[in-house]
């Protein structure tokens, strides 16, 4: 385990499921996505993309949590920013699209 993942996980108490340069995302056991603060070492509660985003990628990392992986809707519809795949490509490197939060559809 990373430095950055242990510093997460002992201040929230939650598995660390995103790295980004100014917080980092967690799942609590109780399911709760909470954000960590990197400055300011705040902890606080996320919804919306950000939750759907973290509970994708672990659902996507350990198969354990393949059920938090949100499910598309049928009236959904592909992201266009990423031709439905989830990601886009800059300069070699795979990046989660920020568009659909990495799910490759729009609701």
């Amino acid at each position: 385990m990373s430095l950055m993942a242990k510093e997460v996980l002992d201040a929230t108490g939650g598995l660390p499921v995103y790295a980004g340069w100014v917080v980092a995302l967690a799942i609590t056991p109780d399911g709760e996505v909470v954000e960590y603060d990197w400055d300011g070492k705040s902890i606080q509660s996320v919804q919306g993309g950000w939750r759907t985003f973290a509970l994708r990628r672990a659902a996507r990392r350990f198969d354990v949590l393949r059920s938090l992986e949100p499910r598309k809707p049928d009236s959904a519809v592909d992201c266009r920013a990423c031709g439905g795949r989830g990601v886009v490509t800059m300069g070699g490197l795979s990046l989660d699209c920020g568009v659909c939060w990495g799910g490759g559809w729009i609701p």
